[in-house]
Order: C-alpha cells, then sequence, then structure tokens
C-alpha cells in the first residue's frame, strides 16, 4: 500500500521551472549560534549549494543541499529521537554580500549524525543541510524570484537548537493510548505513527493559517518547510506499510487530514 499525502495547492496547470544555476558557493562564518555554541563550530571555507528543480503537478519547486564540514570541540550527550521530534539541529539562514538575510534558509533538523558527533566531542565531520522556506512557486515569475534569491547568497550564518524529551507529550492515536506509551516498549511502527501523527498535527495548523492568510510570508515559508518534509515521512515507514494493524492506525490520523480540506 503506498502511503499518500494530501498537498494543498494543486493546480491544473503545470508550471515550467526556469533552469537552476549551478556554480553557487557560499563563504560559511565559523561561529555557530545557540545553545551548541560551545560544542561545535564551521570549519571555515567555501561550499558549494546544490540546486536541481522538482517540477510536478502538485508542488513544483526546487531541491537544494549543501555539505558543510563542522568541528566538534567536546563531547554533549543529548537524547535523540527524530520519531518524538527531540534532539540537535542546525539551521543555515542565507545572506547577501551585505550580510543582510535572505528568504531561504539551510538546514539539519532533528539529525541522528549530529547528536552522534557531538556525543563523541572531537574530530571534523560532514553533515547535509537541504533548502527550505523558500516561498510558494505559482507561476514562472515566482521561480524566477526565488532563483534571484538563490543567486544574492554570499554567506551563509548558523545558528543551533536543542529540541527538548517532553514525557508528557504523547499520541492522541485512539489505538496508541497513554498507558501503552506508559508501560510498554514502542516497536518501530507505533514510533513512526506518534512522530507521523505529531507532524500531520503541525502540517494541519499550517495549512489552517494559510487558508486564512495566504500572502503572509511568515505563514508561507512555516507551510513550505513543513510540505517539503512530507515525502520523507513515506521514505521512513519501510515494512511497516506492509502491516494491517498499522495501516489501520495510519488511516485514522489520514481521515484528520482529510476533514481539514
Amino acid at each position: 500500500m503506498m502511503i499518500l499525502f494530501v498537498i494543498l495547492g494543486c493546480s491544473n496547470d503545470k508550471i515550467r521551472l526556469p533552469e537552476p544555476p549551478k556554480n553557487l558557493q557560499y563563504d560559511a562564518m565559523s561561529r555557530i549560534d545557540g545553545p551548541l555554541s560551545d560544542y561545535i563550530e564551521v570549519v571555515p571555507g567555501q561550499y558549494k549549494f546544490e540546486i536541481e528543480k522538482r517540477e510536478d503537478d502538485y508542488s513544483p519547486n526546487y531541491n537544494g543541499k549543501i555539505f558543510i564540514k563542522f568541528k566538534f570541540k567536546k563531547p554533549l550527550s543529548l537524547n535523540y529521537d527524530y520519531y518524538e521530534g527531540y534532539g540537535p539541529s542546525l539551521f543555515g539562514k542565507a545572506l547577501n554580500e551585505k550580510k543582510m538575510p535572505l528568504d531561504f534558509k539551510l538546514n539539519i533538523e532533528i539529525d541522528k549524525n549530529l547528536s552522534s558527533y557531538l556525543a563523541r566531542g572531537e574530530g571534523e565531520e560532514w553533515l547535509e543541510l537541504k533548502l527550505y522556506a523558500q516561498g510558494l512557486i505559482k507561476s514562472e515569475e515566482d521561480a524566477i524570484r526565488i532563483l534571484d534569491e538563490f543567486k544574492k547568497g554570499k554567506y551563509i550564518r548558523f545558528d543551533s537548537q536543542i529540541n527538548q524529551n517532553n514525557q508528557n507529550t504523547i499520541s492522541n492515536s485512539e489505538n496508541l493510548t497513554k498507558k501503552s506509551v506508559e508501560k510498554e516498549e514502542l516497536n518501530e511502527c507505533d514510533k513512526f505513527l506518534i512522530g507521523y501523527e505529531n507532524f500531520m498535527n503541525k502540517y494541519i495548523k499550517a495549512v489552517k493559517k494559510y487558508n486564512e492568510n495566504p500572502s503572509n510570508q511568515e505563514i508561507v515559508n512555516e507551510y513550505t518547510k513543513l510540505m517539503s518534509s512530507l515525502s520523507e515521512w513515506s521514505n521512513k515507514a519501510g515494512k511497516c506499510k506492509d502491516d494491517k494493524e498499522f495501516i489501520k492506525k495510519f488511516s485514522q490520523i489520514q481521515i484528520k487530514i482529510a476533514n481539514v480540506y
């Protein structure tokens, strides 16, 4: 069974995206702000920003990534669980030649590799950050504007974040009760459902806010960030997609999404 995600902004007119630039390089600023500032820093240098277009009938957009080398200075052990949404994250803000922020970011959010490198606390490692919050593309003019933003980028400055483990935050899925979370060890499929429902609750809120105010850029950025993560959840389901009990629970979450539209 294929997992179907409902994506806002469908259009009958397919948008042809202009080709993205192939030779963009950003100069990474070494200091990292936020709670990880004493534990990690960027290895200075110029790093290639790779962009490719994604043309489909639902959400034409640009995928982007940048590989950055980081130096780990001393150990920091953090709880990590991608599905339940806690662990360390890095956010890269692109800047123009005057070091003014542009309207897109690159991030690595709640990452297992970052967590393990921090725990080791020494050495240098490459991490991949992905593009998000670039804005919606509803026309070729939107695409050109976004590409212009990419081309203006000269620097990238990093901030850090640690999402804490909240023991009181659990799934509201009908078949994943508080009792089962407290007394039984969850399997990977149940962990997926908890994380997926938490993500979809955020997605539903973003859709509602977008429907109420589609011209607000902050709301648009929040929505596009969440939308860009939808396909990642599909890949993480793995063998759970063949489990009848998983499909039943997953369908209950999907009903909540369908009721938004």
